[in-house]
């Protein structure tokens, strides 16, 4: 008999659910990838039409991801294999035998099969060449430099105001950034503007939306929401404060809506109220304690309105100077994206941004691809859609056409786990399509199997009020899962001298700190993490071990302050990702090593090995060794 697996409500609603195109917004740990799964495994079970599995769609961010997706539902297909009635033997033998050519992928290898199949009507070669993204960035970083340096030889005026401004290889850099944008840069429209004419849209923009975002921004920051309701809380003794609390509490939310005109004014009378002195002192205060938050709050105020009050009055000059390098800078951008352009289409190569751009316009130019693509697809599902740019959901509206509402498609996205900015991903496209798909299709998996309740508390707290209409609160799977000491800890690392704000002081001050508290969660017999008992099967509470422990960085560019900390405190550990692999201490000695014994001429390589542990000679022993021989080559020789 087949098996069967149990369904939490939210689950079975977003796998079972037929009449109407899903939304399906996922948080971290709540079963997304197994509710993808058993999705895809319910469009196939047996019943459904045997060639079913050919007009399924399965797009997914990453290859690994694919890949995981893949193996998961052969897996299960195996396992409904070995378990199925006779009469449903034949169907799941076909099923697996058909999981190798079934489509799931990456949006950009889908986009490939498209372009591949309809490459007349895309004007390509059906075979080009594909760009993938660590060769994509090492021939436009070769096509941009080529750029460059045809451009100085041409003495070109433009390039030589920005080599002169930026220095060559921040003019590199800058236009390495900036080609990849060129479908978003509107070249005709700015070649055809004078500097006059755009630094009066910065001026418009400056006052119309950069200076009201920031008031807006001011106000509704944590620190002036606090000190409002530290006013509205608290009733000063003495007649001026309170007369400075009612102009602050009542002047401070016109920064979001007041006229523009009054803004100089409306900004220097807050920064003149907001501030005790002259208002008595803090004797006139029944609690010191709210006086100094008062003062603190007031003097935070200040110091966020007085930049945004120095910049209403910005420089026209300053705009003309501004607009007049912008238009250079664009106008030699365009030239290096040509030069790029014309470079992938002479070798017949696409980069991953062609992929998805000349797909968006084969459907646009050509109805017929469009519906002929389409017409393949009966269900349409996208993984990871917070992290889609426009690009992407227009190709999957094209797909969808007039199914779009009605069952065709299956999205799964997280706003709050949307990461890929710098690839133009943009979590209120999925917010968009979201709101389009009728409300039954609208839903939640919000039910977390992987954290105690302590941590998803802390989380939806802090992120509840961050991400406005994006965050929808997780909930625990096992409410009895708590531990017996808090979910939460903050280590607030201060140098010792406190002179030292420097960041790799504060680094090093916190990596210590960090080691010091790992340290003692492994000596501390404590029981704080939920784990299965081998023996009985039961959850049961265990003390901490060195492999519960994980440390995450932004970036690990100052990871071996945090090497050097547990080393010293005797913790083993493991590094994942980054290049510190090869900064380690061993490959640079087998890399020595190695160097050495290609050419013996390499004296840097053979200094190195020597003061490494295959030797371990000390750099005595290496000045005594050398101080009287032409070089450490001849040294050795000799010795």
């Amino acid at each position: 008999m087949s098996h069967q697996p149990t369904y939490t409500d939210q689950q079975a609603a977003a796998i079972e659910t037929r009449d109407a195109s899903i939304a399906l917004s996922a948080g971290a740990g709540c079963g997304k990838t197994f509710v993808l799964t058993q999705r895809f495994l319910k469009l196939i079970e047996p019943g459904t039409p045997p060639d079913r599995l050919s007009h399924i769609v399965a797009i997914t961010f990453t290859e690994r991801a694919a890949r995981e997706m893949r193996d998961r539902i052969r897996e299960t297909c195996l396992d409904q294999l070995k378990n199925c009635p006779p009469a449903e033997v034949s169907h799941w033998q076909a099923v697996i035998r058909g999981l190798d050519s079934a489509r799931i992928s990456t949006i950009h290898s889908f986009c490939t099969s498209i372009l591949r199949s309809h490459a007349v009507s895309a004007r390509l070669d059906p075979h080009f060449g594909l760009l993938e993204q660590g060769t994509s960035d090492t021939f436009l970083r070769k096509v941009v430099h080529e750029a460059v340096h045809e451009l100085l030889k041409q003495e070109n005026a433009d390039c030589i105001q920005m080599v002169y401004r930026f220095g060559l290889e921040k003019t590199y850099e800058l236009l390495i950034s900036l080609v990849p944008q060129q479908f978003r840069i509107e070249f005709d429209e700015f070649r055809e503007l004078t500097p006059e004419q755009l630094a009066g849209r910065m001026r418009d923009y400056w006052e119309e939306s950069y200076i009201p975002k920031q008031l807006a921004e001011i106000v509704e920051s944590d620190a002036t929401q606090y000190l409002l309701r530290l006013m509205n809380a608290n009733e000063p003794t003495h007649p001026k404060m309170r007369e400075r609390f009612q102009v602050l509490k009542s002047r401070i939310p016109e920064l979001k809506n007041g006229a523009p005109r009054l803004r100089g004014d409306l900004l220097a009378t807050l920064m003149d109220h907001a501030k005790v002195q002259g208002a008595g002192t803090k004797k006139d205060w029944d609690d010191v304690n709210v006086y100094e938050q008062i003062r603190d709050g007031f003097k935070d105020l200040r110091d966020a309105l007085k930049p945004v009050f120095e910049s209403l009055s910005p420089d026209p000059a300053g705009f003309l100077m501004a607009a007049e390098f912008s238009l250079l800078v664009l106008r030699v951008t365009e030239f290096a994206a040509k030069c790029y352009q014309e470079s992938k289409a002479e070798k017949g190569l696409l980069d991953f941004d062609d992929l998805l751009l000349q797909t968006r316009d084969l459907f646009r130019r050509d109805p017929h691809a469009r519906q002929r693509a389409a017409a393949g697809i009966h269900y349409l599902m996208v993984d990871e859609f917070q992290d889609t740019d426009p690009v992407q959901s227009e190709i999957v509206r094209a797909l969808c056409g007039k199914e779009l509402l009605t069952g065709k498609l299956f999205l799964v996205g997280d706003a709050k786990q949307s990461i890929y900015r710098f690839r133009r991903a943009d979590p209120e496209v999925f917010h968009q399509l979201r709101m389009e798909i009728p409300e039954k299709g609208r839903l939640p998996l919000s039910t977390n199997f992987r954290s105690q309740p302590a941590i998803l508390n802390f989380t939806n707290c802090l992120f509840a009020s961050a991400m406005e209409h994006y965050y929808e609160s997780l909930t625990p799977f096992d409410q009895q899962q708590h531990s017996p000491t808090p979910g939460i800890e903050f280590l607030f690392a201060s140098p010792d001298d406190p002179d030292l704000k420097l960041a790799d002081a504060l680094r090093e001050t916190e990596a210590d700190w960090i080691a010091a508290r790992i340290r003692q969660l492994l000596e501390d017999e404590t029981p704080r993490i939920w784990s299965k008992n081998p023996q009985t099967g039961e959850r049961e509470l265990r003390r901490v071990e060195p492999g519960d422990i994980c440390i995450l960085f932004r970036s690990l560019s100052s990871v071996a302050l945090y090497e050097k900390a547990l080393q010293q405190r005797d913790l083993d550990y493991y590094l994942v990702g980054g290049r510190a692999f090869y900064a380690q201490q061993e490959i640079y000695d087998l890399s020595n090593l190695c160097q050495y014994l290609d050419s013996s001429d390499d004296e840097l390589s053979l200094l190195g090995l020597l003061r490494s542990p295959f030797f371990s000679l000390s750099d005595d022993t290496i000045y005594t060794i050398t101080r009287h021989a032409e070089n450490l080559t001849a040294a050795m020789q000799a010795s």
